[in-house]
């Protein structure tokens, strides 16, 4: 149980810091995490996806570079590193980083409740830290879901902090990609 919720930890840092929607987290690959993992360790962590990204046509490889430890003190570092580990465990250095115990990869559901529960108990403690119309575990469940909580808070924190909306709108190049019409971004 504690390797299955160090992975999602993964997934929800990984989501929300590269502001990522639902099943594009799903596209973490573990043998480019481990592969960049040392690239440059000490100024960011290599955030490795594989498959088709961001409304791009073709499926490729990618490497995202990601701040190990964020403003608000996310330690995305820590959680791949905890995802690595749990995998190297397990004898795996290839396929979906965001797998079950047997290597094959989670849904979204499986997480969506895995986040909803988290948030269930957070509310239990300190109902303060949510919305003002979030009463109710019920309001949790139609309000947050791995498919768009992570980059509206993404894109949340980052008008909070001052960035651009066009700095917001390259970070989430699907906008982007979508205005560009039939041209590359």
């Amino acid at each position: 149980d504690k390797e299955k919720w160090e992975t999602a930890g993964a997934y929800f840092a990984v989501c929300y810091t590269i502001s990522l929607r639902g099943d594009e987290g799903l596209l973490l690959d573990l043998e480019g995490l481990i592969e960049f993992w040392e690239e440059s360790p000490e100024e960011y962590t290599v955030i490795a996806l594989r498959g088709r990204f961001k409304c791009e046509k073709n499926e490729r490889r990618h490497r995202v570079p990601c701040v190990n430890v964020t403003g608000s003190g996310l330690e995305v570092r820590r959680w791949i590193r905890r995802l690595i580990r749990n995998h190297r465990r397990a004898g795996r250095v290839s396929g979906p980083a965001v797998a079950r115990a047997d290597g094959t990869i989670m849904s979204t559901n499986e997480l969506n409740e895995m986040f909803q529960e988290g948030l269930a108990v957070l509310f239990e403690e300190d109902p303060r830290l949510f919305d003002k119309d979030v009463k109710t575990l019920a309001d949790i469940r139609s309000k947050y879901h791995v498919y768009r909580s992570f980059r509206r808070g993404s894109d949340s924190r980052a008008i909070e902090m001052g960035v651009a909306q066009a700095d917001i709108n390259v970070v989430n190049r699907w906008a982007r990609e979508e205005k560009a019409g039939h041209k590359k971004a």
